[in-house]
């Protein structure tokens, strides 16, 4: 199964990414269907006041070396082919999400999946949810995971809620 794995490069922790890792093999025939990917607006705090970075790397390599730095670090061995950062001019998450539907399409990705920090309250209302947009926007199955989970070493049943 094609899978996309939405990976913001901040705020990471090893263990949880290797954690979600495993859980992702499951629904993966080989390491080749895995591509792992980011969506870098000028939203991103991080990214924009960066201002030790050159401003030619902040919103493309750097994100991109950060990401590649996790998954080493997380020993998740994934071809560089298979890992990428789009930089997108935009405020918006919803053209974020857009933006990331679109390379799943034509990637021709089966499943989608992205972790929810669960924010609430003035966060969730001024920040929005990527997750929650991607969730009304994906004609693709998305797999939605808060990376507090804990989860089993094999899955054996899926709930599967749809309207």
């Amino acid at each position: 199964m094609k899978t996309l794995w939405a990976l913001e490069p901040f705020h990471q922790d090893i263990k949880k990414v290797k954690k979600m890792h495993n859980l992702i093999q499951q629904f993966l025939d080989s390491r080749s269907e895995l591509e792992v990917g980011y969506i870098a607006t000028g939203a991103e705090n991080e990214l924009a006041l960066a201002f030790d970075v050159p401003v030619e790397e902040r919103f493309t390599l750097y994100p991109l070396n950060l990401i590649k730095k996790i998954l080493k670090k997380a020993k998740i061995r994934i071809e560089n082919t298979n890992v990428f950062v789009e930089y997108f001019d935009t405020l918006s998450t919803t053209k974020a999400v857009d933006r990331l539907l679109s390379h799943a399409k034509k990637a021709n990705c089966d499943l989608i999946v992205v972790s929810s920090h669960t924010r609430h309250g003035i966060k969730r209302l001024i920040l929005g949810s990527f997750a929650e947009t991607i969730i009304h926007r994906s004609g693709k199955n998305v797999l939605v995971v808060n990376p507090n989970t804990n989860f089993s070493k094999k899955i054996s049943n899926i709930f599967y809620s749809s309207d």
